[in-house]
Parts: C-alpha cells; structure tokens; sequence
C-alpha cells in the first residue's frame, strides 16, 4: 500500500462526509430548512393573525 493510494482512498471518503451534512437529506439541513421556513412563516403570520 503506498501513501498515494491511500490518499486517492481516503479523498472520496472525505468528500462524502463533507456532501453529507449539506445534502438534503441531512438531519440537520432539513432541521435548517424547518426553522428558516418557520421564521419566513412567523413573519407573514402576525399580520394576517391580528
């Protein structure tokens, strides 16, 4: 095994890690996308509310 191998190996996996959290399916960026929804949300409701 030498090292460029092992980088050419470790790189995509790295990229994956690094897609995953920004991917749509993430748990977080769906909790991101919810709370920005929510405060878009909030600020049209109090006129329509009141």
């Amino acid at each position: 095994m030498s090292p460029r191998a092992v980088d050419k190996r470790a790189r995509p996996g790295n990229e994956h890690q690094v897609v995953r959290p920004s991917a749509p399916e993430s748990p977080s960026a769906v909790t991101a996308l919810q709370t920005t929804t929510r405060i878009s949300q909030q600020k049209q409701q109090p006129a329509k509310a009141s």
